[in-house]
């Protein structure tokens, strides 16, 4: 999905995601100042910090959005928007400067546990961790989401395809191509129960850690899932949701 410029995307706080370590829910009123805060200010300091939560975000974009779907999505600035409205398993800490470059757990308890092999990664999910609509998050909802990306779907054909490169199945057909019976997905990774996702890889992958923590891996779960429609109104994991019908629209104009 592409929209014209210029554009308006619209999030409100989403009350049953739990909150990640940003400063999350802020609303437009009620902070600092940002005037005079100079040139990639925002590099090592917060701008504008505000202690105020609930309320709405309003983001004007002059330029092209590639899509808010997170699993459709290569834009660098459209991942960090998608932390808005989506958690993964790990993200990166929400601090300025060299201290936001560390990676840490999000929806996951730990950053993993890797085989003495390298081929083999664990994760379990914090308890209690829930969508927009106040259902829980399972280990089924990020495995699917990955089984729809890019990586297998033409489908949503813009986001990035390293997942394929990796996993011990490269030629799954994809969560919109699955014809076996159940629908059993992808082998390369497996969900013992709703709070563990096991990563099973073709060859150690160091950077696995990273790999999880990409928009593409939020979790999505299957019965609603709109396919190429699914940006129209992106479930949300995170501490703000997209506001449907109005969420992101296209305009002439500024």
């Amino acid at each position: 999905m592409r929209v014209s410029r210029s554009h308006r995307i619209t999030l409100v706080c989403a009350g049953a995601a739990v909150g990640i370590g940003l400063a999350a829910c802020s609303g437009t009123s009620g902070g600092g100042s940002a005037a005079g805060a100079g040139y990639n200010a925002a590099i090592s300091t917060v701008v504008n910090p505000s202690s105020r939560t609930g309320g709405t975000l309003v983001f004007e974009n002059s330029g092209d959005w590639d899509s808010i779907d997170p699993g459709n999505t290569y834009y660098g600035y459209s991942w960090d928007f998608a932390r808005l409205y989506t958690r993964t398993l790990t993200t990166y800490a929400a601090k300025p400067g060299a201290a936001g470059e560390m990676l840490v757990p999000d929806l996951a308890t730990s950053l993993g546990t890797v085989s003495d092999n390298g081929l083999t990664w664990t994760y379990h999910l914090k308890p209690g961790v829930k969508l927009e609509d106040g259902e829980t998050i399972t280990s089924q909802m990020i495995k699917y989401a990955i089984e729809r990306t890019a990586s297998y779907s033409t489908v949503l054909p813009i986001g990035p395809v390293y997942w394929k490169t990796c996993l011990t199945d490269p030629r799954y057909p994809g969560a919109f191509s699955d014809n076996t019976p159940g629908k059993m997905g992808l082998s390369g990774i497996s969900t013992p129960d709703p709070a563990t996702i096991v990563f099973h890889l073709s060859r150690p992958m160091a950077e696995l850690g990273n790999l999880v923590s990409m928009p593409e891996a939020a979790p999505v779960p299957p019965a609603r899932d709109t396919g190429a429609d699914y940006y129209k109104h992106p479930l949300s994991s995170g501490p703000y949701k997209v506001q449907p019908g109005t969420g992101i629209r296209a305009a002439r104009g500024k």
